[in-house]
């Protein structure tokens, strides 16, 4: 099985949230899509988010302040770990693009020009924080 990360960092206010401008795989070419990439193994999961954030967006987020929300795949070829963190007001200015994938930040209502499944998992993943009760969902596809 093939597991990835996939992460979204939100302000402080929430209503804007870091996405990349993918270049690859080709179907995600020049879609905006959540930070994150394929766990390497020797690590854990949780681990693997905060590396693929800091080779792309060149912010060390700890792995205690990184909450995961979702878990999606199949049964037995792909799963992706979804974590969420809210940046302190010192991040923001430091994030940056460390690859040729541009990193920006973009409202949290964003609806086009993104890879499709963002349009329930950014607002899916602000919920987290809203109610400290909500567990992980597993979702999957077939």
């Amino acid at each position: 099985m093939i597991n990835y990360v996939l992460g979204f960092a939100f302000n402080q206010n929430k209503d804007e949230v870091v996405l990349i401008e993918k270049q690859k795989p080709v179907w995600q070419k020049a879609k905006l899509n959540g930070v994150g990439g394929k766990w390497e193994g020797g690590e854990n999961i949780i681990n693997t988010m905060v590396r693929e954030f800091e080779e792309e967006a060149g912010v060390v987020i700890p792995e205690n302040r990184w909450r995961r929300f979702a878990v999606m795949g199949t049964e037995d070829v792909w799963r992706c770990y979804c974590y969420a963190t809210i940046l302190t007001n010192e991040e923001p200015p430091l994030i940056h693009s460390r690859t040729e994938e541009k990193v920006v930040f973009r409202p949290v209502t964003i609806r086009t020009g993104i890879v499709g499944n963002l349009v329930w998992l950014i607002p899916l993943a602000r919920d987290f924080f809203r109610d400290p009760d909500l567990r992980e969902v597993e979702i999957t596809y077939g």
